[in-house]
């Protein structure tokens, strides 16, 4: 009777540990094995042409992207101690566009050394040349020998969804050019959109094509189909004849992606 009792008594607790390793595996299996594939499991699956990027992922791979260029950086004298510094910028990836891009500004004297440095984070709008504009910053007593500007991460690129709007500048008058300069214009939003908080950005070139200027302004509010006035001033004289004026806003990150 004892060898039959331990053989049922074996054969109840090989039961039980199947029952609980059924029961164990069944979520398992569900949580950790039979995963659909999704752009964030870290497995380049489904039609990815890398990992968790390309394909129908949001998120595109380095090697499907170009690096934003730097065409230029300057730096221009506000008053005493206090300057504006500007970069012009062009990605050339022709339907993607990134968010929150940090970057930085710095300031050196004229044996390299660091006097002054500013970061901020900007959107980087498809297929376009566009200003990045940062000011006052302040030197105090140091004279300022060059500026440099880098992006501090490369960009997180996403594809550009709808068709990019298009602001319309008109209206361009110049007043006291000689003493105290004064660019007026306006701004036209044709789209059905309403938008806000655009940056506005005036750059002025001499004949060399060389800036000798930079401004920036923001619009608060600019309403569908409405015009809205803006304006650039600045503390003194240009150092050359103007030549040329490009007057360019930078459009806010909802506009190239529909709303939900």
């Amino acid at each position: 009777m004892s060898s039959w009792g331990s053989r049922q008594q074996v054969k109840y607790i090989s039961i039980i540990s199947l029952i609980i390793f059924v029961l164990l595996a069944i979520p398992f299996y569900f949580l950790f094995l039979n995963k659909k594939p999704n752009c964030f499991d870290g497995i380049q699956n489904q039609n990815e042409t890398g990992t968790d990027c390309g394909g129908i992922c949001q998120k595109i791979c380095p090697a499907e992207s170009l690096n934003p260029l730097v065409l230029y950086t300057r730096i221009f004298e506000i008053a005493p101690g206090r300057y504006s510094a500007v970069a012009n910028i062009e990605n050339p990836n022709a339907k993607l566009l990134a968010q929150d891009v940090p970057y930085s500004f710095k300031i050196y004297d004229s044996h390299d050394v660091l006097i002054t440095e500013k970061y901020g984070s900007v959107f980087i709008p498809p297929n376009a040349i566009f200003p990045i504009f940062e000011g006052p910053l302040n030197t105090g007593n140091r004279i300022p020998g060059k500026v440099s500007f880098q992006f501090e991460n490369y960009p997180v690129w996403a594809r550009a969804t709808t068709t990019r709007p298009i602001l319309k500048i008109s209206n361009q008058t110049f007043a006291a050019t000689d003493t105290l300069p004064r660019l007026d214009a306006e701004v036209e939003n044709p789209t059905p959109y309403d938008l806000k908080n655009i940056e506005v950005a005036a750059l002025i070139y001499d004949a060399g094509g060389n800036l000798i200027a930079a401004s920036k302004t923001t619009l608060a509010r600019l309403p569908r189909s409405s015009t809205a006035p803006i304006y650039f001033t600045w503390n003194s004289p240009f150092s050359a004849p103007i030549a040329k004026i490009d007057i360019v806003p930078n459009l806010p990150l909802e506009d190239f992606i529909p709303q939900k």
